[in-house]
């Protein structure tokens, strides 16, 4: 899993998920009688959209020992699980003993967050396909080993975590959905995000969200994507805890809004181990620096100028020493070979012919040669 596991602040929206970021195009204006019919409009598609793909995991993409849930997979849409053959680059359905284990609270649409567990001593390859693919999209080789008990993993730790208000998205192949972003920063040495378990506190219901789909956007529901959580324009209060891929739970976060997506969201509860002054900065935009003034980039403006300067006027003096000169082909008298000549150089005020050394040359106010040497 490589998706928000830097330690430096990770944004929802980061550079490569930020495409719903820019207005939609406009709409095309309605097509008089007669005239010429706009084209339909695109129907929204999970694969255009950008929804959160299935994937296993895992750390690391060797070989895994398969025990007693030690190995997490996230399974969105019509995505499946099932044992597979690899030898000689052909890749074969087989039965394995394994059978996996759905997280209850992300059960409310097509995507499952579940854990697999082995029924039996066996070793093969563990695939993701789609209803109708005969090649799995994502092998993982494994070793099945029952009554494995699960490695212990720690849960994520936040130094800070922001929630911004309900905004109202839309995007040509997703269509429109509300939503909230979310972005955090984690305390070094922590374990990755790969999950976050939201907590509606006036409900009390319960969903996990795919990181990768509150990277690209915002914890909200996207009906393509059937994925994410329920968001109104009514008042809420929210939890927010991160999960690591083998289901550890960080600390929560509670945050109120009033549905409006003008007013910012307050943050009722944090850690203990929370940054509080890094909490008292606002939203964190992508691209934008966090601070606007540095008397570092002062300094470093006093060191260029001079620096420039000095590199300008050497150019101007090469360029200078360039245009003054002026070059004369002569003959050698006794040779006939040519002699090019710098007339506006004083050192070539009296020399002999380089090539033979039996004529002299002088110039002053014209070239002169054919002057033989004493």
């Amino acid at each position: 899993m490589v998706a928000l596991r830097s330690a430096l602040v990770v944004v929802a929206f980061a550079s490569a998920a930020r495409a719903d970021v820019a207005p939609p195009p406009a709409a095309p204006p309605a097509a008089a009688d007669g005239a010429e019919k706009a084209p339909k409009a695109r129907k929204p598609s999970a694969l255009l959209c950008g929804c959160a793909s299935s994937r296993f995991l895992v750390k690391e993409r060797g070989a895994v020992v398969v025990g007693d849930g030690s190995v997490a997979a996230w399974l969105h849409g019509e995505s499946r699980l099932a044992g597979y053959k690899a030898e000689g680059g052909a890749v074969t359905p087989q039965d394995l003993p394994f059978v996996f284990d759905i997280d209850e609270r992300s059960t409310g649409g097509a995507s499952r967050l579940v854990k697999l567990r082995a029924t039996g001593a066996a070793q093969g390859e563990l695939g993701i396909s789609r209803r109708g693919e005969e090649r799995p999209r994502d092998l993982l080789s494994a070793t099945l080993t029952p009554g494995a008990a699960a490695p212990a993993t720690a849960a994520p730790s936040l130094k800070g975590l922001w929630l911004e208000p309900v905004e109202a998205r839309e995007r040509r192949d997703c269509g429109a959905w509300l939503t909230q972003r979310v972005a955090f920063q984690l305390t070094e040495g922590s374990a990755a995000v790969d999950a976050f378990v939201v907590t509606d506190l006036e409900s009390g219901a319960v969903t996990v969200v795919d990181a990768r789909h509150v990277g690209a956007f915002g914890i909200g529901r996207v009906d393509v994507c059937d994925h994410g959580v329920a968001v109104s324009n009514r008042p809420g209060r929210l939890q927010v805890q991160p999960m690591s891929s083998l289901g550890a739970v960080g600390e929560a976060w509670a945050f109120a809004h009033d549905g409006t997506g003008t007013t910012p969201v307050t943050r009722e509860a944090w850690p203990k181990g929370a940054d509080e002054d890094l909490l008292k900065d606002p939203y964190p935009t992508p691209g934008e620096p966090t601070s606007r003034f540095s008397w570092l980039s002062v300094g470093g403006m006093w060191i260029l100028l001079p620096l420039t300067g000095l590199v300008a006027m050497t150019l101007a003096y090469i360029a200078w020493r360039l245009k003054r000169r002026r070059i004369a082909e002569v003959v050698c008298a006794s040779c006939h070979k040519t002699v090019s000549v710098d007339v506006l150089d004083e050192r070539t005020d009296g020399f002999f012919c380089p090539h033979c050394g039996a004529s002299g040359m002088w110039k002053g106010n014209r070239v002169d040669f054919n002057v033989t040497r004493l």
